[in-house]
């Protein structure tokens, strides 16, 4: 029995970026629910930036740029 391939299936790619999503904020638990929930949706939409560029650099570009934009936001710069 053959399987076909189908190149341009969205299905399979949508659920694997949610999925991926929901496990990367599920590695986030210690901070809390609603933190959670946050890293969850940031996790999908950095997932489907991936998926839309074809390009996994640029989003590991922008998850550290927002890593260290949301600490200097919360915690202040450290000479302040």
């Amino acid at each position: 029995m053959k399987r076909r391939i189908v190149v341009n299936d969205p299905i399979p790619d949508l659920s694997a970026k949610t999925s991926q999503g929901g496990l990367f904020g599920l590695g986030h638990t210690y901070l809390g629910s609603r933190q959670v929930i946050q890293i969850t949706v940031s996790g999908i939409l950095f997932g489907l930036l991936a998926l839309r560029a074809k390009n996994l650099r640029s989003c590991m570009v922008a998850h550290a740029w927002a890593d260290a934009f949301g600490g200097i936001i919360v915690k202040g710069l450290p000479y302040t």
